[in-house]
């Protein structure tokens, strides 16, 4: 008589959230992690997998997607098995799972700027939002998408901590901008009382104030030891934004920001120019896979519509390794994780970055791992997962470490992927008590997280 659905044979199990280090097998029953032993007898299970030489870690998280459908494939290829889109609307994260998902775990937190249509709601509008977004199944808010007055964000971030929903920072506000003056003004104004999540520190440390490098010690400084900040940075070295043109000028003040720092005006025809030298890229579709359009071939995409995301190369790798490494005092983190900012974007880069530190030595096993699943899933109060302990979710990435990369994914004990073949289909929603109303009536599993409990608020 099997015991199990599956057991994982002889991998070298890495997990730091139960002081986990050795060849083990993993037996998996009902969605969760049944048994972590030497040897399991291979006659208990229905299937059997031989990861001898691989390397079995806790599923890994990216705590900041922009999924927008074709990113449920690029996320999965790479090893992602959790990821937290930050941006759409719930609602359209649920059609996007239900038609394009590949067996992933999902949740949403959405932007501020699908119901803010003025820089000063009320307080009561801002409560009627987030009402709106908690009831579809979103776990919080992201402040901001585009430049807000500071009193507009304060009023947002101390709403949703009344209310206890996740809310995360884009830094950008009307006084200051979106770089190391916007996050110096944030960390001093929140102080010890606003509980917030700062996104992909690394887009605050381009050199627009200081040299990138000095720029990234100082955002290190201003969030050391902050118990009310959380954090995530990423390894790509372009980012995306919006390409959109008003009156012969780049609507979004990032993409200002960006033709700037490569030289270019920041106008209509810099963005051309830009288009045709190479700086700027344009994301397209192109057989299954996201590729980067350059040159002729981008400014023509571009010119079909110019509300599309384009991508520069404004993020400093040394500004990348330093936010991913760094550790105070007391040998944690001072980046609670690692991120991508990607999904729909090519920057999937957690895993293949990831060990490349490892391989240099700037990153051990353990610490990739804490890094990449255990700290992600206490920032969202996923406490199910972040580990392969009994009991906790059957959430697993296999790496080869000798190619570099994830060859395995498996979501809640059903395998998604192969060697970078998703072979997964739908998704498990990630979302809070307020919205399981609405997760339920979409047909779509889902778990339930209490974010009393997240990093925020515990």
């Amino acid at each position: 008589m099997t015991q199990f659905d599956l057991i994982l044979k002889k991998g070298h199990v890495i997990d730091p959230a139960n002081g986990v280090d050795a060849i083990l097998d993993v037996a998996i029953a009902k969605r969760r992690v049944a048994a972590v032993e030497p040897d399991i007898n291979p006659r208990q299970a229905k299937s059997l997998i031989d990861l001898s030489g691989k390397v079995v870690v806790p599923g890994i998280i990216d705590p900041h997607v922009h999924i927008r459908n074709v990113g449920h494939r690029n996320m999965a290829k790479v090893g992602v098995v959790t990821a937290v889109d930050v941006s759409a609307h719930m609602n359209d994260v649920l059609q996007g799972t239900k038609a394009f998902g590949t067996g992933m775990n999902i949740a949403d937190i959405t932007s501020i700027h699908h119901q803010i249509k003025k820089p000063h709601p009320s307080r009561a509008e801002l409560n009627a939002m987030l009402d709106d977004y908690l009831t579809s199944g979103a776990l919080g808010v992201k402040v901001i998408q585009e430049p807000l007055p500071q009193e507009t964000i304060l009023n947002a971030i101390s709403a949703a901590n009344e209310k206890a929903a996740y809310v995360k920072l884009d830094c950008g506000v009307t006084e200051e901008g979106s770089n190391l003056l916007g996050l110096k003004w944030i960390v001093e104004a929140a102080g010890s009382d606003l509980h917030l999540d700062i996104a992909h520190i690394n887009s605050y440390c381009r050199g627009q104030v200081k040299e990138p490098v000095e720029e990234a010690l100082d955002a290190i400084r201003l969030i050391e030891g902050k118990k009310n900040i959380q954090s995530e940075s990423y390894f790509g070295i372009i980012n995306g934004t919006n390409g959109r043109i008003v009156d012969g000028v780049p609507l979004n003040e990032c993409t200002r920001d960006c033709l700037r720092l490569g030289g270019y005006p920041e106008t209509e025809e810099g963005m051309k120019r830009a288009l045709l030298d190479g700086y700027c890229k344009v994301p397209e579709l192109v057989g299954g896979e996201t590729l980067l359009l350059e040159g002729a071939e981008a400014l023509k995409a571009w010119l079909e519509t110019d509300q599309r995301t384009v991508c520069f190369p404004v993020n400093i790798p040394s500004v990348a390794i330093l936010l991913a490494t760094r550790k105070d005092a007391k040998k944690r983190f001072v980046v609670n994780a690692i991120s991508t900012d990607g999904g729909s974007t090519p920057r999937n880069l957690i895993v293949n970055s990831g060990l490349a530190l490892v391989r240099y030595g700037a990153l051990t096993l353990s610490e990739f791992v804490v890094k990449t699943s255990f700290n992600p899933s206490r920032m969202y109060g996923m406490l199910d997962k972040g580990g392969l302990g009994v009991g906790m979710d059957a959430d697993v990435t296999v790496l080869d470490l000798e190619k570099g990369r994830a060859v395995m994914g498996i979501a809640l004990g059903t395998v998604i992927m192969v060697d970078g073949v998703v072979v997964g289909r739908g998704g498990t929603i990630i979302t809070t008590e307020k919205g399981v109303k609405h997760v339920k009536a979409t047909g779509l599993p889902y778990d339930v997280v209490d974010l009393n409990k997240c990093g925020l608020y515990a």
